[in-house]
């Protein structure tokens, strides 16, 4: 082996033969390297090559307005994609030989048919790569699809070795092939190691014809168990079975830390890793939050105000991390800020502004927290270049690394190492020159123009962060576990037993992908790589990971449903192979309740024991008068009464306790709860005009006279409202909403005032109370029945959104505006709770109605009862409150007996398995 250089195609398969080698090294000049680093030392040249992130921001800063017309590029990071596509296509002309210049002559002389998009794309890439080029020479840098090519090769750096052995390698590219000429031409006795039958090689190409498994021979294989499953959880379970009773040590395409069922395996057992991705870590976690509040800022031009997102500022502040580094240590100081935003999430509120104009000052606590938050927003605003951005890092006013260190990552990981590196390579871009103006680089026009460089720096720098690993100092374990390894790495590696996970079509061998720019058949006619190639390389590593180990596991999966189908090579593997040597068994669905407590073993019980879940009880919160009902009163207003009548449990949580579900999501479109409140809003502000032009009432309208212009100048007001600027979302939909839905708006309003004409309320004494004027009445509740035999009071509570009366008390009206769903019950408890109940008037004197705005049409309470009279409205509506209230004192606060109303918060109420096992089975499958 003395002068001797090895060559391997990963570097896996380096490593482990130096492993190997180094315990009968004998100080003999032998060297070992991957394909690609002998590639990278013959073909050496004097300036830097770029890679990586400064490869593709050359890439974008080189393109022309045109280029990014023709790609439909508008931002740098939407030009990644084309940029890895653009390299790896001249890379692979470079490695099979290619010329630029003879791609259209070989597509037409081969009979290949080519479109003019191909053409004109492929032109464009030729410019394209002329003006890279030029950009990155002209700065003192080179790329290696100028360098790794045929007229460059220099093989004098290798004059020293005398054999040269070419490990194992399925695939030679024609670049590859002509160095292995070039180094045999100077003498070197080259090596070239297959384990494939010598009558599958072309000797002069190195190609490898197509193959069954049966021309690969028997091997060292001696059993080979097939496990045929119905989805993943099974082949988990498979490989478990396997690891226990055959002592597997090494599973193959299986990723425990990027499979969701991977966190079910022992780390007593299974080797884990002690890496974990930097993106999992609060370091990375901050950056990345303070950055997508930067990318959703929104300069609002009118006001000249930038908009900070209530959705991204919610989101950062659940972050413990976050809400810790810019709030501080205190978790009250974290909730006050946290009830603020929910609070504008509840309202509809989807922005507040940077410099806080919104924040309320009624709260001096709440209002200095915020305005520090918005301050660091500001300071990361203000970065406009990378090293503005380090400037930031480990400064008083800035961000302190060690805050945002977790006690673990301190003690028991390199990640500041791993983070200072990064951002050291990170510096590197902006110190060599490349880059020299951020703006031309990072321009995003759904971004605040102010944040634009801000906010292109800290995704560029989290982007780098995102393949970085940090690693874990653990102990070493104390006896051999199970060991995750890639296809790809098993080449010139034997094993005693292993198993292959997920051997299915589409996996192994892997789906067929759409190749860019060229298709297969061009791909074909030009000597290019195609499917089939990889397909079959594919195949040789698996076959010969299955030959060259006596005991092996196929764990595959057969789902129709799914489209899941047996990998082919798992189906000619039980065709050709002794069936000796084979066994086949299926593992069918698992009970994964049962399989899944016998793996989370714990010593308290957290699930629902089947004795109680069979009990109503379980579904009950017993009621108790002195606690749930302290004074003796159950107050209702309508939408707590309808709680009530459709979820008892849900009425417990939500309006005894207050334990309602904050809202975690903010509607970024114009949502329903917007559009209504734009409606009553503008309402509102017509009978304030209205109700100005007289003195005092009562009033006489002519409702007919009431034009358009008159209510366009409401809704005007409206929408320049403290509620409309914060409220709305100020994007493309905004046209929609000023085109469409304003002018809808004001036409329904329109046919509101003449709907109170047609009613016969124009041109007459009236007495009008629109809801702003019964805003004192909002939290007042009146008695509505007494229930003795549980001395409890049940009040009634609401407030119409208008109310008109006429002077001689002879006729009462009430409405209610509406966009979306109503319920007829609302307007029976505004007739009892406004005058019934007080003996202000008689049932037949008050009419009340909905009217829907959108859809010009007023409903009164009789045409939802038009076989009943009032009386037996109301008599039917005290029985059906009086009989929900029974319920309470009889059953508790229970669920309701219709699956319908099951819905809400059905992960507290279990409404699944209240569902399944105690409704009767008729209604279970309503």
């Amino acid at each position: 082996m003395n002068n001797s250089l090895l060559i391997f195609p990963t570097e896996a398969g380096k490593r482990l033969a130096i492993r190997e080698l180094q315990n009968r090294w004998t100080f003999q000049h032998v060297q070992f390297l991957t394909m690609q680093e002998l590639k990278d030392q013959l073909f050496v040249t004097p300036l830097p090559i770029l890679k990586e992130e400064k490869r593709t921001l050359a890439f974008y800063a080189s393109l022309s307005e045109t280029d990014k017309d023709f790609f439909k590029i508008n931002t740098y990071f939407q030009s990644i994609e084309l940029a890895h596509n653009f390299f790896d296509l001249w890379q692979e002309f470079n490695e099979e030989l290619v010329s630029q210049d003879m791609v259209l002559s070989m597509l037409a002389h081969n009979g290949v048919e080519l479109l003019d998009w191909h053409i004109q794309a492929f032109n464009r890439l030729k410019t394209i790569k002329k003006n890279y080029k030029d950009f990155i020479t002209a700065r003192g840098f080179i790329d290696t699809i100028f360098t790794h090519t045929k007229s460059n090769l220099d093989v004098s750096s290798f004059a020293s070795f005398q054999a040269i052995h070419f490990i194992n390698q399925f695939y030679y590219t024609k670049l590859e092939r002509e160095i292995i000429v070039a180094l045999s031409a100077h003498d070197k006795e080259i090596y070239i190691y297959y384990q494939l039958p010598k009558e599958l090689v072309n000797r002069e190409t190195l190609a490898i014809q197509p193959f069954m498994v049966a021309d690969l021979g028997q091997g060292r294989t001696e059993h080979i168990d097939i496990i045929e499953c119905n989805d993943e959880f099974s082949m988990l379970r498979g490989l478990i079975q396997h690891v226990h009773t055959q002592k597997l040590r090494h599973v193959v395409h299986f990723s425990a830390k990027h499979h969701p069922y991977g966190r079910l395996l022992s780390p007593l057992h299974f080797n884990l890793g002690r890496s974990q991705n930097f993106t999992t870590t609060f370091l990375f976690q901050f950056f990345k939050h303070i950055c997508v509040i930067l990318e959703h800022l929104l300069y609002e031009p009118i006001q000249r105000k930038i908009l900070v997102p209530v959705q991204q500022l919610l989101d950062a502040m659940l972050d413990a991390t976050v809400s810790t580094c810019l709030l501080g240590e205190e978790t009250n100081v974290r909730s006050s800020v946290l009830d603020y935003l929910y609070t504008l999430v509840d309202q509809d509120y989807k922005f507040i502004d940077l410099g806080g104009d919104l924040i309320s000052r009624k709260n001096e606590k709440i209002y200095n927290l915020l305005c520090r938050l918005l301050s660091k927003i500001r300071l990361f605003m203000g970065i406009d270049s990378i090293s503005s951005f380090i400037e930031k890092i480990d400064t008083k006013d800035g961000v302190k690394i060690e805050d945002l260190l977790s006690d673990q990552e301190k003690g028991a990981t390199n990640i500041r190492e791993v983070f200072y590196r990064t951002l050291a390579d990170f510096y590197s871009i902006e110190k060599s020159g490349i880059i020299t103006e951020w703006h031309s680089i990072f321009r995003n026009s759904r971004v605040a123009p102010q944040a634009h460089i801000a906010a292109g720096i800290l995704r560029l720098f989290i982007d780098s962060l995102t393949s970085c690993s940090i690693r874990f100092y653990t102990a070493p374990a104390a006896s051999p576990r199970v060991e995750f390894i890639d296809l790809q790495d098993t080449r010139n590696i034997f094993y005693k037993n292993v198993a292959v996970m997920n051997v299915v079509e589409k996996e192994i061998p892997h789906a067929r992908q759409t190749p860019f720019l060229f298709t297969e058949s061009q791909r074909e006619a030009l000597g290019l790589k195609t499917y089939e190639d990889t397909k079959l390389l594919e195949k040789y590593y698996f076959m010969r990971l299955v030959l060259t180990t006596p005991h092996v596991t196929l764990i595959t999966q057969r789902n129709q449903l799914q489209n899941i189908e047996i990998s082919s090579f798992v189906e000619e593997i039980k065709s050709f192979s002794p069936t000796s040597h084979i066994r086949v068994s299926q593992i069918a669905d698992e009970n994964y309740s049962g399989v899944y407590q016998y793996i989370l073993k714990s010593q308290q019980d957290y699930y629902a024991p089947v004795d109680k879940i069979r009990h109503i009880s379980f579904y009950t919160v017993p009621l108790q008068l002195k606690r749930d009902f302290l004074q003796g009163e159950l107050n209702l207003s309508y939408y707590a009464l309808a709680n009530l009548l459709d979820n008892a449990f849900t009425f417990y949580i939500k309006n005894v306790i207050r334990l309602d579900e904050r809202s975690k999501r903010v509607d970024a479109d114009y949502s329903p709860m917007l559009i209504g409140t734009i409606v009553h809003q503008c309402l509102n502000f017509i009978w304030r005009d209205i109700l100005e032009q007289h003195i005092l009432p009562p009033v006489e309208i002519d409702f007919s006279t009431i034009s358009e212009d008159f209510i366009k100048k409401a809704v005007d007001k409206t929408l320049q409202s403290h509620l409309f600027y914060y409220c709305s979302p100020h994007n493309h939909a905004q046209v929609y909403f000023q085109e469409i839905l304003i002018p809808r708006i004001i036409t329904g309003i329109r046919h509101f005032f003449l709907f109170l004409e047609r009613i016969g309320l124009s041109r007459t004494l009236l007495e009008i109370y629109p809801e702003r004027d019964d805003a004192a009445r909002k939290n007042d509740y009146i008695a509505y029945l007494n229930l003795d035999n549980l001395n409890l009071t049940i009040n009634i509570g609401g407030r119409a959104d208008l109310r008109i009366e006429l002077p001689d008390q002879s006729l009462y009206y009430i409405f209610d505006y509406k966009t979306g769903r109503y319920n007829r019950e609302q307007l029976i408890l505004y007739e009892l709770y406004y005058y019934l109940l007080q003996g202000k008037a008689t049932e037949n004197q008050v009419f009340s109605f909905f009217y829907q705005v959108m859809q010009d049409e007023g409903k009164e309470l009789r045409d939802f009862y038009q076989r009943k009279s009032k009386t037996e409205m109301f008599t039917e509506f005290e029985q059906t409150v009086r009989e929900h209230i029974h319920a309470l004192w009889e059953k508790g606060f229970a669920l309701p007996e219709k699956k319908a109303g099951l819905d809400d918060m059905a992960d507290v109420t279990r409404s699944d398995l209240y569902a399944t096992k105690y409704l009767p089975l008729t209604r279970r499958l309503m």
